[in-house]
């Protein structure tokens, strides 16, 4: 069994932030953005989810700063 929260930080879009645009910022943290498409998708399945959590908290913090004017 795992245990998890959706509410936690790297599973939650914040603000009007498009899913589409949310999936091209993670992958461009964990090198898979100049695959176009499905090949992208694929690229973030490949990664490890350590990787993915980190990585979205790197792009929902980012995503915070510029709602917030101070990116």
């Amino acid at each position: 069994m795992m245990s998890g929260s959706d509410l936690s930080s790297w599973a939650v879009i914040e603000g009007t932030q498009h899913p589409q645009e949310y999936a091209r910022r993670l992958a461009k943290v964990v090198g898979c953005e100049d695959i176009p498409g499905e090949g992208m998708v694929n690229c973030l399945r490949s990664k490890e989810p350590m990787e993915l959590v980190y990585a979205a908290e790197k792009v929902s913090t980012n995503v915070s700063l510029t709602l917030c004017g101070k990116k």
